[in-house]
């Protein structure tokens, strides 16, 4: 979907591919908001290989793992199974730059965010990591 016109496009879909993880486009931003339906649960708008490396994760870990509300506005819950096991914690912008990192915090104000596309990031000590895909309304 790189280096197409998504805004002349009708009619995109991509569901029903359960293997698929990353669909890489030129704008993550605008197809998370216009064509939000058109990728499984298990897929991602990516703008960059990083980012698709980076949803490589060990899923036994993850599934340990709650944040709500998502979409987010004011703050961000995170549920993990043994806080003093988290060795990193940090949230990255569609671009990759961080832009929150801290010690492991169960609720986190975000409310200074600006509205878009960010990925939480969580690694415990035993070097299994988590990315979530966040949505700041």
């Amino acid at each position: 979907m790189r280096n197409v016109d998504i805004t002349s496009f009708t009619d995109f879909g991509a569901t029903f591919n359960p293997n698929l993880t990353c669909v890489f486009v030129d704008d993550a931003n605008y197809m998370n908001t216009s064509c939000p339906n058109a990728i499984d649960a298990t897929a991602t708008y990516v703008e960059t290989q990083a980012q698709c490396d980076a949803l490589s994760i060990d899923e036994s870990f993850k599934e340990q793992i709650q944040i709500y509300p998502n979409p987010f506005r004011d703050f961000l819950n995170i549920q993990v199974p043994d806080e003093r096991n988290i060795e990193s914690f940090s949230i990255q912008n569609i671009q990759g730059q961080t832009v929150y990192k801290s010690s492991f915090v169960p609720q986190v104000k975000l409310s200074n965010f600006p509205t878009g596309m960010y990925f939480l990031s969580i690694e415990n000590k035993n070097g299994n990591k988590a990315v979530f895909k966040l949505i700041k309304n």
